[in-house]
């Protein structure tokens, strides 16, 4: 669970406009040692990053499959956000690590 957080949290660094962009996705799991092509994320995702990979296709099929068969139309989310404050201060300190050439996003 780890390594999956930090690829997260990595693309999270980018800002919010870069999340999923397939150059990104590929420099976070190089940062974070994860084989894209040996590991499964590469059928999934594909191997270019485009989030078109056959497997990952298929399940987001099945996914609409299921919903469309349960009667959802759409799905609200909530997502209860820490105080403003506290976002500033977590991106400080990334950033901070950063510049200095530690932790998660160094390489």
């Amino acid at each position: 669970m780890g390594t999956w957080w930090e690829f997260v949290m990595c693309q999270n660094y980018h800002g919010r406009s870069d999340i999923g962009r397939p150059d990104v996705a590929l420099k976070c799991a190089r940062i974070h040692d994860i084989d894209w092509e040996e590991s499964g994320v590469g059928q999934c995702a594909g191997l270019d990053g485009s989030g078109k990979g056959r497997e990952g296709v298929r399940l987001l099929r099945d996914s609409i499959r299921v919903t469309e068969s349960l009667g959802i139309t759409y799905v609200s989310v909530y997502l209860p956000l820490p105080p403003h404050w506290m976002l500033n201060h977590q991106q400080q300190k990334l950033h901070r690590r950063y510049q200095r050439g530690e932790g998660l996003y160094s390489r």
